[in-house]
């Protein structure tokens, strides 16, 4: 059986304060070529980065909505609100309803394109979400991950419930499993990798004194 294994990390990065707006100006939510209307097909770039970066895009950056990421009870739309409404303007736009940043996505087909830094992008390869958080929002966003539970407590496998269950015919071994299994972490073959190589997934680069 083939199973894909990747390592998921959110990353706070702090700029110098004269860069900022420069590196916000260059996150972009668009496929970086020509796409024609009339016979609905994208120009492939004949530049060898610019093509690079268009497969990429297309690859890596286009949202596909799963049954795990739609909301049933709100008419069936996707909880991480594809597809994005059309922003037609070159500038970006602060909502301050939703209290983030907008980007430019004039064309229907960039309404799925997850926000990216191009240069991140072809320098690692991998999916990004690159956001310019503000500085209301960022206390919330390190509060929610740093506070995030993870699974714990024990499953009650009595006789009733092994019978609501329809485990009835489960040996002692078989049932001692399924209760791990509800109740455990689910952990990636990379972070096992890593944790038994001693290799380190937390990394600061700079020090409170």
């Amino acid at each position: 059986m083939n199973t894909t294994s990747w390592i998921h990390a959110h990353i706070i990065l702090w700029v110098q304060e004269e860069k900022l707006m420069k590196i916000t100006n260059e996150i972009i939510v668009v496929i970086p070529t020509i796409f024609y209307e009339t016979t609905t097909k994208f120009v492939v770039p004949n530049d060898i980065l610019q093509n690079k970066l268009f497969k990429m895009v297309l690859q890596k950056q286009s949202h596909e909505c799963q049954s795990w990421c739609i909301w049933k009870g709100w008419n069936g739309t996707c909880r991480f609100g594809f597809p994005f409404v059309s922003h037609v303007e070159a500038q970006k736009n602060f909502n301050k309803e939703k209290i983030k940043w907008e980007y430019y996505k004039p064309r229907y087909e960039d309404q799925n394109v997850v926000p990216y830094h191009p240069t991140l992008l072809l320098l690692r390869g991998v999916h990004f979400n690159i956001l310019h958080i503000t500085s209301s929002y960022c206390s919330f966003y390190l509060l929610k991950y740093a506070m995030k539970c993870e699974p714990h407590g024990t499953l009650n496998l009595n006789t009733k419930n092994i019978e609501w269950l329809g485990l009835q015919n489960a040996s002692k071994l078989q049932l001692q499993l399924i209760s791990s299994f509800i109740i455990s972490k689910l952990v990636s073959h990379a972070k096992i990798t890593f944790i038994c190589l001693d290799i380190p997934i937390i990394h600061k680069s700079w020090t409170i004194k």
